[in-house]
């Protein structure tokens, strides 16, 4: 595959969402942010360490109302029938607000500042003994 750039709206969302959690300047320059494949947002890493974190934003987060982006999709491998209203109603379902955008990042930008990182390690480590 090839890597996606961020584009300058999803950069925005991500500056808006850094400055609605209230990070650091140290914190905020251990984010590193990346278009991801699939529809769900993760992260890896934490705000705690000192590598900090990246964030996988999902592609669809790119998508406007424009067809160029219909060509990227497809079901169980095979093309789309944009004909069909089902077709039409899916790809409106991809289409997000800037707000929820927003929303999603800081959201996941909180779980990064949180120590479920380190929970998700030690707790399996502490409950064996």
């Amino acid at each position: 595959g090839e890597l996606v750039p961020i584009t300058e709206d999803v950069q925005k969302c991500f500056d808006k969402a850094m400055e609605y959690v209230e990070l650091p300047d140290y914190q905020q320059e251990t984010i590193t942010p990346f278009i991801a494949s699939g529809f769900n947002i993760f992260s890896i890493g934490s705000l705690r360490s000192y590598f900090g974190g990246l964030m996988g934003i999902p592609h669809n987060f790119v998508f406007k109302n424009d067809n160029k982006y219909r060509k990227l999709l497809c079901v169980n491998t095979e093309p789309i029938d944009w004909s069909r209203k089902e077709s039409e109603d899916y790809f409106s379902s991809l289409l997000l607000s800037d707000e929820a955008k927003t929303f999603a990042i800081a959201r996941e930008l909180e779980y990064l500042k949180s120590l479920k990182m380190y929970e998700v390690f030690l707790v399996p480590i502490y409950a064996q003994a």
